[in-house]
């Protein structure tokens, strides 16, 4: 195995035993895992369009691709490379990109896991889009569920940790993004008795300017987004966290501001 040495800056991009991801991790690696595509002389797909990286990474497990690889796999393919080769987006996305994206599905749903910070420049969110679907048709009954599964805990965890790195609004846009059903995902949200510790911590921040749901959703996403976030129900719930007993300066400030905001986008 391909071992990446962690940056200090930067969360390992490797799950661990103890990680609550890492039996999910392993069955993705076991159910969804593919033998790497084939690329013909002349192939003009993302990964052939570097040449030394595809020398490179020929015959390498998906497993064994390292964060960097994936990375530039990704930043290509959605035609952001960060040398200026990006190529496009969809209209030149082929059969060879989509299955270099499907043999990489484990290792990409690992590094996300892992809470490494490759969403958070919207990178991962129009690879998803690109090539989507990741809907329930086409896959099977059980590697269905296994997707289902890694969207919920992927929820879960934005929702409750305060150190992930990705936001329950950036977790629904991601995931949105990558076909999983919108409906599903906030009825799991609207559910979770900490949503509104998690809302507070991501609008209450002093002086935020950005939108409540930024990048560029599916149709009908934001609307669904405002009937599930943007109510008084939403709101009182923000105020009842503010005033429980437990809820510190800081976070009844953050919840109140929160509160008050989405008072004012009603």
């Amino acid at each position: 195995m391909t071992h990446e040495h962690d940056h200090p800056l930067r969360r390992t991009t490797r799950v661990g035993f103890s990680d609550p991801f890492h039996r999910l991790v392993e069955d993705a690696y076991r159910h969804l895992e593919r033998p790497a595509p084939r690329h013909v002389p002349g192939c003009g797909c993302a990964l052939c369009a570097d040449r030394a990286r595809a020398r490179m990474l020929a015959g390498r497990a998906a497993r064994d691709w390292t964060h960097d690889d994936v990375s530039a796999w990704l930043e290509r393919a959605a035609g952001v490379a960060r040398d200026g080769a990006g190529r496009g987006g969809a209209a030149v996305v082929s059969r060879t990109d989509r299955a270099v994206f499907r043999f990489l599905l484990p290792r990409v749903i690992e590094i996300l896991a892992s809470g490494a910070a490759a969403s958070q420049d919207g990178t991962l969110a129009r690879a998803f889009a690109l090539f989507a679907p990741l809907g329930p048709d086409g896959w099977s009954a059980r590697d269905w569920a296994l997707l289902e599964r890694f969207a919920g805990l992927l929820v879960d965890r934005a929702v409750h940790d305060p150190d992930w790195p990705h936001d329950v609004i950036a977790t629904l846009h991601l995931l949105s993004a990558g076909g999983w059903p919108l409906g599903a995902l906030l009825r799991q949200a609207l559910s979770d008795p900490d949503l509104p510790a998690a809302l507070a911590r991501l609008w209450g921040r002093t002086g935020r300017t950005d939108a409540l749901f930024p990048g560029t959703w599916p149709v009908g996403a934001v609307k669904a987004l405002c009937d599930a976030f943007v109510t008084p129900l939403m709101a009182e719930r923000l105020m009842n966290y503010a005033m429980a007993e437990g809820t510190s300066g800081e976070e009844t400030d953050r919840a109140m501001r929160t509160a008050d905001l989405i008072l004012r986008a009603i």
